[in-house]
C-alpha cells in the first residue's frame, strides 16, 4: 500500500515536511502545489490561488525530507492549465523546487 501525499493539501492542516518521514517509503507519488493559508473565517479555497513558491509550503524543508527517506518517483505539478507562458514558468517553479 502507498500515499500519494499532496503537499499543497497537507498545508491546511499541518506543515507537509512534518508528514514525509511519517508517511516514509509508503509515498509513492507526489502532487506539488502550494497553498496560502487564509485568514480566520477566510474562504478556505482561495488558498489553493497561489502559485508555486507564493504560498505557504515549504518547498526546501519537504524537498530534503524526501532525500532523507530516498524518495525516488513522480512529482506531479497539480495546477491550471495555461498558455506558453504559464506553463514556461511552472516548469521553472518546479526547477527550483526539485533543485531545493
Amino acid at each position: 500500500m502507498g500515499a500519494h501525499f499532496d503537499i499543497g493539501n497537507a498545508v491546511r492542516y499541518s506543515p507537509p515536511h512534518e508528514w514525509i518521514p511519517i508517511l516514509g517509503h509508503r509515498i509513492k507519488k507526489l502532487d506539488i502545489k502550494d497553498y496560502k493559508r487564509q485568514p480566520e473565517g477566510g474562504n478556505l479555497a482561495n488558498g489553493f490561488s497561489a502559485k508555486l513558491l507564493e504560498g505557504d509550503a515549504d518547498f526546501p524543508r519537504c524537498m530534503a525530507e524526501l532525500k532523507k527517506i530516498g524518495y525516488v518517483g513522480w512529482g506531479c505539478a497539480e495546477i491550471q492549465g495555461g498558455d506558453r507562458v504559464w506553463l514556461t514558468d511552472v516548469a521553472a517553479r518546479m526547477d527550483k523546487i526539485f533543485a531545493g
